[in-house]
């Protein structure tokens, strides 16, 4: 079904290229909205969204005035045809991550590859099981720039940011899941020594998904943190969004459990500083 999807979405995404919709944008978009910035009335507007706000709506009319509004027909089936399929495999945890190659013809598709399926991984479970298991056989610290724009700087931060998303969409039980598995695989690939900041990834991840953690994955992750930590602050972020959580939802006894792992965790780092500023920031 995957390949199938893949083919169509090929074959749809050469019609929208060559419908004629598509190609007067393309002649005409940068030429109206230069055109639109110069007007008396907007030039001294410096908002770029909003001057692309105003071309959005002077490029709907030029497209009606020549009876471009819509695509071509065969094009826009197509897309409702794609649509339908996705919301299956979706509904369906179906993954779209395809199965690696037997041999990689280079280096350089293999991290496209590993930079494909961090991209989907928030997809649906599957997806983000696959994910997962792709980075675990072909992944290293390499930076795989799949979330560039965020500053990371190296491959176990952009499978942390990959499963931030995941937690973000998917279900707190399946969530947990996925959280669950990138324990094994961060314990796999992070370090303490030198500038790695590992550990405040781990702690990011706390802080954002804690409501979606089990019991059981929020221990996992102070075990983690008994290896990785290098400063207080990670016990800090456990305390204050799990342990002392006033809209928390898990038991006394639950709290009490987790209370006494974190502070198993808060005795190895009481000696250290809560910021350690000689790891730069991560």
């Amino acid at each position: 079904m995957l390949k199938l999807l893949d083919n169509l979405d090929i074959k749809h995404k050469k019609l929208i290229e060559s419908d004629p919709q598509t190609i007067f944008k393309q002649q005409n978009s940068s030429r109206l909205y230069d055109e639109i910035k110069m007007r008396p009335e907007n030039i001294s507007c410096n908002d770029p969204t909003e001057i692309k706000k105003l071309a959005d709506v002077e490029m709907q009319k030029l497209l009606e005035s020549k009876g471009l509004q819509d695509i071509q027909p065969e094009t826009r089936v197509l897309g409702q045809k794609l649509s339908v399929m996705r919301k299956a495999m979706v509904e369906g945890n179906i993954s779209f991550i395809p199965k690696a190659p037997e041999t990689f013809a280079s280096e350089a598709d293999k991290i496209e590859y590993i930079q494909m399926a961090l991209r989907k991984a928030n997809i649906n479970e599957a997806s983000a099981m696959d994910a997962m298991a792709v980075f675990e056989k072909y992944g290293s610290r390499y930076e795989y720039g799949t979330y560039k724009a965020l500053n990371t700087n190296n491959g176990v931060s952009d499978l942390a940011l990959a499963v931030e998303q995941v937690a973000d969409d998917l279900d707190a039980k399946t969530a947990d899941k996925v959280m669950n598995k990138y324990i094994d695989l961060f314990n796999k690939y992070a370090r303490i020594d030198g500038d790695y900041t590992d550990a405040r990834r781990l702690t990011r991840l706390i802080e954002r998904n804690h409501d979606k953690m089990s019991e059981e994955t929020v221990i996992k992750f102070i075990e983690s943190l008994k290896q990785f930590s290098f400063e207080r602050a990670q016990t800090w972020s456990i305390r204050k969004y799990i342990v002392e959580n006033e809209f928390t939802k898990r038991s006394p006894e639950e709290l009490k459990r987790i209370d006494i792992k974190l502070k198993e965790l808060e005795e190895i780092v009481k000696d250290m500083p809560m910021k350690n500023k000689l790891k730069p920031n991560g």
